[in-house]
C-alpha cells in the first residue's frame, strides 16, 4: 500500500483595476485605429538526417503594421506604424501569424 500525501498550495491573486480614462482611450482606439501584429517564421537552420529526411527550424520575426496590402506565403506587403512601406519577398514559402490589436 502506498501512502498518499496531500499538499495544499495557496496561490496569491491580485485584482487589477483599470481607470475609466484608460477604458475610454481603449474604446476610442478600437473605433478609429487599426493595428496589426504580423509574425513571420523565417527558416533559420536546416539539418539533414542520415535517412535522407530534413528538419527545418524557424526563427520568428514580429512586425507591427497599420495596413496590410498583400499577404501570401511568398510575398508580404504592409505599412508600419510610422507610415513606412515594407515588402518581404522570399523564394520558399514561409509561415505567418496575423493578430489584430486594434
Amino acid at each position: 500500500m502506498a501512502k498518499e500525501k496531500v499538499i495544499e498550495q495557496k496561490q496569491e491573486e491580485k485584482l487589477v483595476t483599470v481607470s475609466l480614462w484608460a477604458k475610454i482611450k481603449h474604446w476610442w482606439r478600437t473605433l478609429w485605429r487599426e493595428e496589426w501584429e504580423i509574425t513571420v517564421f523565417f527558416p533559420s537552420e536546416i539539418k539533414f538526417l542520415e535517412d535522407g529526411s530534413r528538419i527545418e527550424s524557424t526563427s520568428p520575426k514580429t512586425y507591427r503594421a497599420k495596413n496590410i496590402a498583400k499577404l501570401s506565403t511568398t510575398n508580404i506587403i504592409f505599412t508600419d506604424l510610422l507610415g513606412v512601406k515594407h515588402e518581404i519577398k522570399v523564394v520558399n514559402p514561409v509561415g505567418y501569424d496575423v493578430r489584430k490589436i486594434y
